[in-house]
């Protein structure tokens, strides 16, 4: 028998690992596979930050090994910074500079990463519907909901580390799966596992798995009376598992810098109507149906839209429940699944945080300094909710199946028809994506050979009197060149950006050092060069776009 439960869910994994894929492709094609081809990062996707994964990852791989181990030392110069903050997924980064040798000049991991990140979330979203679902059709057919969930493909190439949601599902999959077992230290070895790869990856996935975590050890004790030598054996192994991922985070350095709390929370949060929103980065029409409702200007970093299939599904599962309301079912749902409903609210309640908003009204409830605070190392608050949008989508599916009075056959009619309402409603943001991966690349200053030609030889590139400019940062990369920019998300880089003023002062009183490559996007830097330079015969100047460069003659 339990060979083959063990074959029925290989089967079922392998299943929804290949309709992960087959929704990579669909999505994105072939283009992005291409380790050899890195037009369409350099062109940006939808927003810029790709351009800031990449960068990282370009000066990783050509700074020397230090510690903490993910430091990059050609970036932010002399400062250096730690690419776990440039979200250049610190693991993957570090695997390939270990095979940097066999690698070709230009190699990008974005796209096999993300393809990676879509077999695993069909993979895992098939084994947390088996646990409730015993009909490989069915489940079949509710993977898509998972693997076409609009978080996922909001997220991926835009945020690419933030395209794992898989540990999400992994981490519902252990819990829902083990909390009626006593499976002894074995869950803990793999909770702890899922906080490896997730500090690895993305820090703010450690919140969210865990958060489930906890609650997965809170309720055996709970079930088991609070037992002293039990309850000491969960805390103990709770207590290990964040001392090994915290050990892990100060050997790549995501942990212990001095400037983790940021300014933002509550600003990126998540509106009220986030659930039925279909607006975020990038102009993507997300519904055929449904209209853009208003938010506040960070929000679009709290992009949770569920899908018009889902919320017809979730009404419908409502107004079913109304109708045949029983309160003793509904007591024993909440006595079953109290842990997760809680912690579910937590989750919502951080995503929202304490100035509650709703379309374009706003309520702010007062919280200690010290709180926000504490709060604000997570800043894009509204990711937080990500566990309870994938639990909104897998209650919706479940239910249908379990509380349908009809037959299977019938069942698979309704969640077809459910599935067709999702992804018809999102059929533009669908095409869009994919014909983005067929678009032209735009040329950058990567491509311009008078610039190839002019920063050969050079040790430093300049940036002076400039914001961070991710474009800027590839280029110096790309050339294996170090730069004072930084492009990361945190951290003191006040002598970096420093550099660039007195680098400045010195080029506006004619002082070169030829090693230097200077260039600034400051449009009054750009007209005081172009006047005190005109006829310094020691220094070329050259204009490209918004940037203007001082080459050393």
């Amino acid at each position: 028998m339990n060979s083959l439960i063990g074959k029925r869910k290989i089967r079922i994994a392998f299943a929804g690992a290949i309709i992960g894929v087959i929704t990579f492709l669909i999505l994105y094609g072939i283009t992005p596979l291409s380790v050899t081809n890195d037009s369409w990062i350099l062109q940006g996707y939808d927003e810029l930050d790709i351009l800031q994964h990449y960068a990282g990852w370009l000066h990783f791989r050509n700074s020397p090994w230090t510690f903490p181990l993910m430091q990059a030392e050609t970036l932010a110069y002399p400062t250096g910074t730690i690419i776990s903050f440039t979200d250049s997924i610190p693991l993957v980064a570090l695997v390939f500079k270990l095979l940097t040798n066999l690698l070709p000049d230009t190699f990008q991991y974005f796209g096999i990463f993300t393809l990676m990140c879509y077999m695993l979330q069909g993979l895992f979203a098939a084994l947390l519907a088996e646990l409730f679902i015993d009909n490989e059709k069915y489940i079949a057919v509710a993977v898509p909901f998972f693997t076409f969930a609009p978080i996922l493909m909001e997220r991926a190439f835009r945020h690419t580390a933030l395209g794992s949601q898989w540990l999400i599902l992994a981490a519902l999959y252990l819990y829902f799966g083990n909390r009626d077992k006593e499976k002894g230290v074995s869950v803990d070895i793999k909770f702890t596992l899922l906080t490896l790869l997730s500090i690895g990856i993305h820090p703010y996935f450690l919140p969210m798995v865990y958060g489930i975590y906890f609650f997965y050890i809170a309720e055996r004790v709970w079930r088991n009376s609070f037992k002293f030598r039990y309850t000491i054996k969960r805390a103990a192994m709770l207590f290990i598992s964040l001392m090994v991922t915290v050990a892990e985070g100060y050997v790549l350095g995501t942990l212990g810098v001095n400037e983790v709390r940021r300014w933002g929370y509550s600003i990126y949060s998540m509106n009220l109507n986030a659930l039925w929103n279909p607006t975020s980065v990038g102009g993507y029409k997300w519904s055929l149906f449904l209209a853009k409702q208003n938010q506040f200007s960070g929000q679009y970093d709290g992009f949770n839209y569920v899908g018009l299939g889902i919320l017809f599904a979730t009404v419908r599962c409502a107004i079913y429940i109304i109708s045949m309301f029983n309160m003793d079912k509904i007591k024993l749902f909440i006595k079953n699944y109290i842990g997760i409903i809680f912690l579910s609210l937590c989750f919502t309640a951080f995503a929202v945080t304490n100035v509650i908003t709703f379309n374009s009204a706003a309520i702010t409830i007062p919280i200690p300094e010290y709180l926000l605070n504490l709060c604000s190392i997570f800043r894009s608050s509204g990711r937080l909710f990500y566990p309870v949008y994938y639990l909104i989508i897998l209650f919706v599916i479940v239910f249908i199946y379990n509380n349908l009075n009809i037959k299977n056959s019938r069942k698979m009619v309704v969640i077809s028809l459910v599935l067709c309402l999702q992804l018809g409603d999102m059929m533009p943001v669908l095409l869009g994506k994919h014909l983005h991966f067929l678009n032209e690349p735009q040329l950058t200053i990567i491509d311009d050979s008078y610039l190839m030609e002019r920063i050969k030889g050079k040790e430093l590139v300049v940036s002076m009197l400039s914001a961070d400019d991710f474009e800027l940062v590839c280029f110096a990369g790309k050339n294996n060149v170090a730069t004072n920019r930084s492009c990361a998300n945190t951290g003191d880089y006040s002598r970096a950006f420093g550099m660039g003023a007195k680098e400045y002062e010195k080029i506006v009183n004619g002082e070169f050092e030829k090693d230097k490559l200077y260039v600034t996007t400051d449009p009054l830097a750009v007209a005081e060069l172009k006047y005190v330079l005109a006829s310094n015969t020691d220094a070329t100047l050259y204009e490209t776009g918004r940037f203007l460069f001082v080459i050393p003659n």
